[in-house]
């Protein structure tokens, strides 16, 4: 199972200590985490694998997979950037499902 995973940075690292517990018990589970803007507390190679947003190459490389459902979480405008990168890599529309979350700031985005 691959789970790639997006942040900001650390300190907004969703459900962080659980996916790690599962990826250590689990060696078939494939994590891979990004920071959009690491700070200088997050450890590369530790806390995340890749600095930057996932971006098209990113996803061919660490989640593409044909028979794979796609869910979204985050500000809208993250979420339209990613949908669109995994329509253009192929992806059907209804294997990518959303969920809009953030605070009301970011959601004018």
């Amino acid at each position: 199972m691959r789970y790639p995973h997006a942040a900001r940075h650390g300190r907004v690292h969703a459900m962080k200590q659980e996916v790690g517990q599962l990826a250590a018990q689990h060696p078939q589970l494939n994590s891979t985490v990004f920071y959009e803007c690491p700070q200088d507390t997050d450890r590369l190679g530790q806390d995340y694998q890749r600095a930057g947003r996932i971006d098209a190459a990113a996803i061919r490389e660490h989640a593409l997979l044909a028979d794979a459902d796609y869910y979204l979480c985050g500000p809208v405008g993250f979420m339209q950037q990613q949908q669109r990168q995994l329509r253009g890599a192929g992806v059907e529309a209804a294997r990518i499902h959303m969920e809009v979350f953030g605070s009301n700031a970011m959601a004018s985005d």
